[in-house]
Formats: structure tokens, C-alpha cells, sequence
């Protein structure tokens, strides 16, 4: 009887480990699996869980732009835009969101004619800045930077080939150029 109530313990404890660590490595490679972001009330990006019964606040400001965070194709990042107000030049602040560790990271720092993100890829995102009516200029930027781009000291820097422009057409389509 003690050898078989043993042999059940074992099972269940070798059960109960292989469901933790299927849950680790399916969070570390898809965190989105477990979590989901949204913006309360445009002043909060809050985590919330899938599965189960969880809700934290991952920050809270004064303004976000009203969408809610979005997912990198690969689905281990999510970035969105904070509304800092520095100035005109340093208005809209890209974080980027690592949701394994709740760190928060700001990539670029942009003018208040900063309009929209867009994920160009796993590690870079494409920032798009008004340039007048109908065009856009845009540059990308790797996530993984050390330091945020910030638009009114680094711009003049730049190598012109880094930006690019898109030209939308009068049938809602738009004329991709490529910088330099």
C-alpha cells in the first residue's frame, strides 16, 4: 500500500513539474499566450492574464495615444506611445514593453507631428513623422538601441539614407521613397 501511494506521488510531482516548465518555456516564446495589454482610460497600460486571474498596472501617465499596445510579430514585445509633453520637439515618447520582466525601454523620442508605429519586424519598429499634408517621413529603429533616438538632437546627424518618405496618392494608395 506505501509503495503505491508513493509510486501516485511521484507521478503527480513529475506531472506537476512538466506543467510548470511547459508554462516557462511557452511564456518565454509567447508571452502573449498568457497576457494581454490594453490602455485604461488613455492614462494606464495595464497587463492583464489570460488564463487566470491577474491585472497589474504596468504604467501610468498623463496621456497615451487611444489605442492599445501592439505586439511584435514575433510576439515577445509590445510598444506604444506616451504622451510626455517635454516640449513641442520632445513631445511623444515610443516605450517598448518587455513583457517577461515588466521592464519598460523608450526608443525614440519624437516631435508633436509624430504620428503612428509600425512593426517592421522582430526587433524594429518603423516610426512615422508628419512631413505635410498627404506625406509622411518615417525611419526605423531597432529596439534593442542602447539610448532612445531623440528626433530634435539627433536628426541633424543623420545620413539622409536612414529616412525615408511615403507620398500618399489621391486613390488612398501611397508612393513608398527611400532615403538619400
Amino acid at each position: 500500500m506505501k509503495k503505491r501511494i508513493k509510486k501516485i506521488i511521484t507521478i503527480f510531482v513529475i506531472v506537476l513539474i512538466s506543467v510548470i516548465v511547459a508554462i516557462a518555456i511557452i511564456f518565454y516564446f509567447r508571452p502573449s499566450w498568457f497576457l494581454n495589454f490594453y490602455t485604461l482610460h488613455d492614462s494606464c497600460v495595464v497587463a492583464k492574464g489570460t488564463f487566470f486571474s491577474f491585472s497589474r498596472e504596468v504604467i501610468c501617465t498623463e496621456s497615451l495615444k487611444p489605442f492599445d499596445p501592439e505586439w511584435s510579430p514575433n510576439k515577445k514585445y509590445l510598444a506604444f506611445f506616451d504622451d510626455v509633453g517635454e516640449s513641442y520637439d520632445k513631445q511623444w515618447f515610443l516605450k517598448i514593453i518587455n513583457p517577461r520582466t515588466m521592464k519598460i525601454k523608450t526608443i525614440f523620442i519624437g516631435p508633436w507631428v509624430t504620428s503612428n508605429y509600425e512593426w517592421f519586424d522582430n526587433n524594429t519598429i518603423r516610426v512615422y513623422i508628419g512631413g505635410a499634408s498627404g506625406a509622411r517621413f518615417y525611419r526605423n529603429l531597432d529596439i534593442r538601441r542602447e539610448k532612445p533616438y531623440v528626433y530634435a538632437d539627433d536628426r541633424a546627424t543623420d545620413d539622409n539614407s536612414e529616412w525615408g518618405a511615403e507620398v500618399y496618392k489621391s486613390d488612398g494608395s501611397f508612393i513608398q521613397i527611400d532615403g538619400g
